[in-house]
């Protein structure tokens, strides 16, 4: 792997974003994957920062069964066999291990959705 590769936890409580942590990704010199890494980060957040958040929202790569402990947004992008167009998938599972499925042609835009 080339170059520097930085894992982020970043907060937000609507428009605005605050970095709350970073990890420089270096398995051979400490051994922990980048779902190490996140599963670290938000757990120092939510003990020592004194993060609320009710909902996580990370790339599908941070998806380890670890890290879906918690009621979460995860998205991946894919092709479906008949449909001529990519489509992105959302997979929300609660705590209680309820699992909910959302698929949208929106690639780009921001997407919002209330959680109880």
């Amino acid at each position: 792997m080339r170059g520097i590769v930085v894992v982020n936890l970043v907060h937000s409580e609507g428009q605005e974003h605050y970095p709350v942590d970073y990890r420089i990704y270096d398995n051979a010199a400490d051994g922990k994957t980048k779902n190490d890494h996140f599963k670290d980060m938000l757990v120092n957040a939510i003990a020592n920062k004194d993060i609320q958040a009710k909902t996580v929202l990370f790339d599908s790569g941070y998806a380890s069964w670890e890290n879906l402990k918690r009621t979460f947004y995860t998205t991946v992008v894919v092709k479906l066999k008949k449909v001529p167009f990519k489509v992105k998938l959302f997979k929300l599972v609660a705590l209680n291990g309820d699992i909910d499925w959302l698929i949208t042609n929106e690639l780009d835009g921001n997407l919002t959705a209330p959680v109880a």
